[in-house]
């Protein structure tokens, strides 16, 4: 690219109702990305989001489904999702055409307090990546949860991890400094290098066949900017999140997950079908009552962050309706994902006896 003001883009792998994939879109655009790269992991049972995508400028849609993964890739679709992102990520980042490809989920919004095109070209020409440090949505004990993007959110902080306010038991276990998921940020990386996008941060490439994921890229952080992520955009999806996993016994349970989301894992896999469980277990994580709210904001640990893709959605796709409730994304989540929901809500038993 050119040596002016610095143009970016983004790649996310979709397998999501279509609202939300259509928020990301919408938001993205809106920020000002040149270009927003969506690999459809599976359809989306709402409504055909294959025409509304590819007739949205500067939308490149590819589906990357069991049946076209040849097609796009010319390979076999791998059963590990984290090894499609990375295959999904790389064959963006070889055909864009922007300066610098921010890699992340359909759960994860780019905020930022200064442009981030005028940020990126003042970045030294020897950066090759550039960071971002993530958020965490929570909810308040009292909010009425009137979309699936309300809420607080969590900052990293040492501090809410320490003292009185350090957590005990199995939300200590199930836990990184009090976050659900993960806190490591995700990366933009400079475009026309031998590098790949990695899945927090970029993979160095040592040879035309050896990608080396422990080599330090060189890094930049940009602190105006940070990602919102909702580990769940409601209960029962991130419910079935976990449920999707610890029911595909042909891949790695645990893989690289640190010991908060194995707890996880362990907790979801034993409680299957007992929904009062799972919903208190969700409440434990995601869920801050007064006291605890009024300690973390004291140290810093939790935020306001006005959020709201409505009005990205009605600029960008203006004769499309989006519900952005909880109860529509739940009854979507059904659709699309029969089999998890009923081992969530019946147990894996019941899948068996269907």
């Amino acid at each position: 690219m050119g040596q002016g003001r610095q143009t970016w883009g983004v790649v996310a792998t979709a397998n999501e109702p279509s609202a939300l994939i259509a928020a990301f879109v919408a938001h993205f655009k809106c920020l000002g990305a040149k270009e927003v790269h969506i690999y459809l992991d599976r359809g989306t049972p709402d409504f055909e989001l294959g025409p509304l995508l590819k007739n949205t400028k500067g939308c490149k849609f590819t589906r990357a489904t069991w049946a076209n993964w040849k097609n796009v890739h010319g390979r076999l679709r791998p059963v590990q999702h984290v090894k499609r992102q990375l295959i999904n990520a790389a064959h963006a980042y070889q055909r864009c055409n922007v300066d610098w490809l921010l890699h992340c989920d359909v759960d994860e919004f780019l905020m930022f307090d200064e442009d981030l095109s005028d940020v990126l070209t003042l970045l030294p020409a020897k950066a090759e990546a550039a960071h971002i440090k993530n958020l965490e949505r929570a909810w308040l004990a009292d909010d009425p949860r009137e979309t699936i993007f309300s809420g607080v959110f969590r900052v990293d902080k040492k501090a809410a991890v320490k003292e009185d306010l350090a957590p005990e038991g199995l939300l200590a276990d199930a836990t990184s400094h009090r976050f659900s998921g993960h806190r490591a940020g995700k990366s933009l990386l400079r475009t026309g290098l031998s590098h790949l996008p990695g899945i927090h941060v970029p993979n160095m490439r040592v040879s035309d066949d050896v990608l080396d994921r422990g080599a330090k890229v060189k890094m930049a952080k940009l602190p105006t900017a940070r990602l919102l992520h909702f580990d769940g955009l409601t209960p029962l999806h991130w419910q079935a999140k976990l449920a999707k996993r610890v029911l595909r016994i042909r891949t790695r349970l645990h893989g690289n997950h640190n010991h908060a989301r194995k707890t996880q894992f362990e907790q979801v896999r034993t409680h299957l079908g007992d929904t009062d469980y799972l919903d208190q277990f969700n409440t434990l994580l995601q869920v801050v009552d007064p006291v605890l709210e009024a300690k973390l904001r004291s140290v810093k640990a939790m935020r306001n962050e006005p959020f709201d893709p409505a009005a990205s959605l009605r600029e960008v796709f203006p004769e499309t309706e989006f519900d952005l409730s909880p109860a529509a994304f739940d009854r979507v989540l059904a659709l699309k994902e029969p089999e998890v929901i009923t081992a969530v809500k019946e147990g894996p038993e019941a899948l068996v006896a269907k």
